[in-house]
């Protein structure tokens, strides 16, 4: 399970890519900015981050350039609309290690990290206090809950559903943010083949057969 920051100003395809990716077991922060995602990422305990190269404060070439110049070791995957082709090779030169091109399969972007990691692998981000709540322990860097002392078992989802509680704690609007995204998240359990374009992300009209995509 890694670290994951997932950096698009495009609400509906942020959640979409964020869905996914919760799916396949790792944990995901999202934001929309690049001034905001500079901040999250200094902070440390990311190990890749999926970059969007258009962002409404400034472009993400300049947040990836900015990355490496002040250390970060982690991985950086640019994603961008297919006629942004200068800016992909300018962002490879900042130091991105990949970059992806809409329109793409989200099964794509799975495998592209996945090949990402393993040519760099995760360090261990080192393990913070536990939060606990009464007799329920929440250990945000394991992904761990226990109560009474005994394991909870729960889903990759569902921590991250949790986990977006915890850290809004108090916001009544983002609990109903985070519960509304995953109530629709649920409703659209049905696999398809997901295709992410610059409107978003979208499922075909045919299911496919055996195996997700």
């Amino acid at each position: 399970m890694a670290n994951l920051l997932l950096v698009d100003g495009d609400a509906q395809r942020r959640l979409d890519i964020w869905d996914r990716l919760v799916e396949e077991g790792h944990r995901v922060e999202m934001a929309a900015l690049g001034g905001e995602a500079l901040s999250r990422v200094l902070a440390g305990g990311i190990c890749l981050v999926l970059l969007e190269v258009a962002l409404a404060d400034r472009d993400g070439l300049s947040v990836c350039e900015e990355l490496r110049r002040r250390g970060y070791a982690g991985t950086l995957i640019l994603l961008a609309d297919s006629e942004r082709t200068r800016e992909c090779v300018l962002g490879l030169r900042a130091g991105a290690d990949d970059v992806l091109t809409r329109p793409f399969q989200l099964v794509e972007l799975c495998a592209r990290i996945e090949a990402c990691l393993r040519r760099r692998p995760v360090a261990r981000v080192p393990a913070g206090p536990t939060l606990r709540f009464g007799d329920v322990e929440v250990d945000l860097c394991d992904a761990r809950v226990a109560k009474a002392g005994r394991p909870v078992a729960l889903s990759p989802r569902e921590f991250q559903l949790l986990r977006c509680l915890i850290e809004r704690a108090g916001s009544l609007s983002a609990a109903s943010s985070c519960s509304t995204a995953h109530g629709e998240r649920m409703r659209r359990r049905a696999r398809r083949r997901w295709t992410c374009t610059s409107r978003g992300c979208a499922a075909s009209s045919r299911p496919t057969r055996g195996g997700r995509s």
